[in-house]
C-alpha cells in the first residue's frame, strides 16, 4: 500500500530512533503518558502535526491505493500513537480501512441487511438513522459510541450488516464495559478526584505535559 511520501519518509527516520523520553525517570515517565489524556484534542494535534503523526483515518478506495480520509481518529487512538512514537521514536502507520469494508454501490434503500460499510453508514444521515431506529425500535441515537464502533468494524476488517451493528449498539448502551482513561473529566469522576476546579487542574496537567513535550525535537523534514 502506499502511504504519504513524507509519512513514509518519517517512519523511516523513526526506525533509527530510540525512546524519546528516556531522560526522564521511569516514574516521569509513567506520569507524562498517563497524562496525556489531560490534553484536549488541539493540543495533541499540535504535537502530531509538528512530529508528523498520523491524524486521519486513510482507506483503500482502490486495492493496494491508500488516501487520506477526512475521518479524524478518535482522542484514544491517537494517543496510543502518540505513546508509542514517545517510547520508540518510531511514527506509527495511520489507522486503515481496507478495500473490501468501503462501499462501492449505495442502495436506494438501507435495512438490516444491508452491509455496514464506509462510505454508506454516515452520521446524521435520514436513511441510516431511519434504517436502525427501526430496528432497535426508536432507541438508536447517533454519537460517539456509533461513530466508534463503526470505525472499529471498518478498521479490523469484520464484515455485518445494518442488524448486527445495531444490536451491538444495544449492547453496549445497555452494559457498556470498555474503560476510556483518555475521557479524563469521567475517569477522574468515577474516581472522585473531579472536584469544582478540575478545569484548572487539567489545564496545569496539560500545559506541564505540553512543556515536556516540546522539548522533543522535531523531525528534519526534506
Amino acid at each position: 500500500m502506499d502511504l504519504d511520501p513524507m509519512l513514509r519518509f518519517l517512519k523511516q527516520q523513526g526506525s533509527a530512533l530510540g525512546s524519546l523520553i528516556s531522560h526522564l525517570t521511569l516514574t516521569q515517565q509513567k506520569e507524562l503518558l498517563a497524562d496525556l489524556n489531560y490534553l484536549n484534542m488541539q493540543e495533541i494535534k499540535k504535537f502530531c502535526r509538528l512530529h508528523g503523526l498520523p491524524l486521519n483515518i486513510h482507506a483503500e478506495y482502490k486495492k493496494g491505493e491508500v488516501q487520506k480520509t477526512n475521518e479524524l481518529d478518535r482522542k484514544g487512538v491517537v494517543l496510543d500513537r502518540v505513546r508509542q512514537y514517545l517510547k520508540t521514536g518510531k511514527v506509527p502507520g495511520p489507522s486503515i480501512i481496507g478495500h473490501k469494508m468501503i462501499a462501492e454501490k449505495f442502495p436506494a434503500k438501507i435495512d438490516g441487511k444491508t452491509p455496514l460499510l464506509f462510505g454508506l453508514y454516515k452520521n446524521r444521515d435520514a436513511k441510516v438513522l431511519k434504517a436502525l431506529q427501526e430496528i432497535t425500535n426508536g432507541k438508536f441515537r447517533f454519537g460517539a459510541l456509533a461513530q466508534e464502533l463503526s470505525r472499529e468494524i471498518w478498521i479490523q476488517g469484520k464484515k455485518t450488516n445494518f442488524a448486527a451493528f445495531a444490536k451491538l449498539w444495544l449492547q453496549e448502551m445497555e452494559n457498556p464495559e470498555k474503560v476510556h482513561p483518555e475521557w479524563a473529566f469521567l475517569t477522574d469522576l468515577s474516581a472522585g478526584t473531579a472536584g469544582k476546579d478540575w478545569k484548572a487542574v487539567r489545564i496545569k496537567k496539560a500545559k506541564s505535559v505540553m512543556a515536556e513535550l516540546s522539548k522533543i525535537p522535531a523531525p528534519t523534514k526534506y
